[in-house]
């Protein structure tokens, strides 16, 4: 998220919460301020948002084709080692 802070949670939840439990009581907070208990994860993301969730940095061609070489390398070390 390079340096971007999360949203402060409630007082209530924990202050030493992972990213990913932060995200689950976002998803709690939406679906009691909707009411609604099936969710579009694109809605609840425009919700986040709108709390103050920063955005990740999109990630941009050359980092697609980096991952794509890596993988290749991947496999062709997996082969080479069998």
């Amino acid at each position: 998220m390079d340096g971007a802070m999360l949203p402060r949670l409630e007082p209530k939840e924990n202050s030493m919460a992972t990213k990913a439990q932060q995200m689950q009581s976002i998803i709690r907070r939406y679906r009691e301020d909707t009411g609604q208990d099936s969710v579009d994860m694109h809605e609840v993301s425009k919700y986040a948002v709108k709390m103050g969730w920063p955005l990740p940095t999109p990630k941009t061609a050359l980092d697609r084709l980096a991952e794509q070489f890596s993988s290749a390398a991947r496999e062709e070390t997996r082969a080479c080692s069998q």
